[in-house]
């Protein structure tokens, strides 16, 4: 699991998609944990109390049809 931190997440992770939709591809998909209808969830890190995250499955980097190694891109549509 990748714990992210949500501004790192909308800034970083999604620089230039919005981070909504990406969560919820993430979520269609099963990559991401979630908390109800959050798409972050409370953990506690090292050396930090109880924060909120978006817990993404390392399984994204996954790709069983892909004998390379190389990770395929995902395309991500925004809604106008």
């Amino acid at each position: 699991m990748y714990y992210i931190l949500p501004e790192a997440f909308r800034k970083e992770v999604c620089a230039g998609y919005d981070y909504r939709v990406v969560a919820r591809a993430l979520a269609e998909r099963g990559l991401i944990e979630k908390s109800g209808s959050r798409f972050t969830v409370q953990k506690r890190l090292p050396e930090v109390e109880r924060v909120w995250v978006y817990a993404v499955n390392s399984s994204i980097f996954d790709d069983p049809d892909d004998q390379t190694g190389v990770v395929t891109p995902v395309t991500v549509e925004t809604a106008a």
